[in-house]
């Protein structure tokens, strides 16, 4: 017959694995990115990073280009960087707020720069704009 290990030995592993999956869990929570809103729009990932999205989770940019709140992007240039449109009744806040385009359509802007699309950005979380043309960057909130 064989000896029976002292109770304690046989506690001693299992008491040092329920500590280590505490601390993972707990560590794991604290890597966790807070949900943030800003109007229709949210803080959420992208393959550039954590970044302003929509409602269907896609990446939100500005252009470099744009000054005083007036987009640059208009015409054949919409048709791949198409603008954030805000509705009449669109309630500015914080560093959210809406400029009106050339065509008279309202625009939502991040600290007064425009907000667009990609139209390459297939899939949410796409950030395929990143840096083209050294003046699209996606909005870091």
């Amino acid at each position: 017959m064989s000896p029976v290990p002292p109770p304690r030995l046989l506690v001693q592993p299992l008491r040092r694995a329920v500590v280590l999956f505490l601390l993972l869990g707990l560590a794991l929570a604290a890597c966790a990115q807070p949900v943030v809103t800003a109007g229709p729009f949210r803080v959420g990932p992208t393959k550039a990073g954590f970044a302003l999205v929509d409602d269907q989770g896609r990446t939100l940019y500005t252009n470099a280009d744009d000054k005083d709140g007036v987009p640059s992007c208009t015409g054949d240039c919409a048709d791949f960087w198409p603008p954030e449109l805000a509705p009449p009744d669109a309630q500015p806040s914080g560093r959210l707020g809406v400029i009106r385009r050339p065509d008279g359509l309202l625009q939502w802007a991040w600290d007064g720069k425009p907000l667009y699309r990609y139209a390459g950005d297939t899939d949410p979380g796409d950030a395929w704009g990143e840096g083209l043309l050294a003046r699209w960057h996606v909005v870091k909130a």
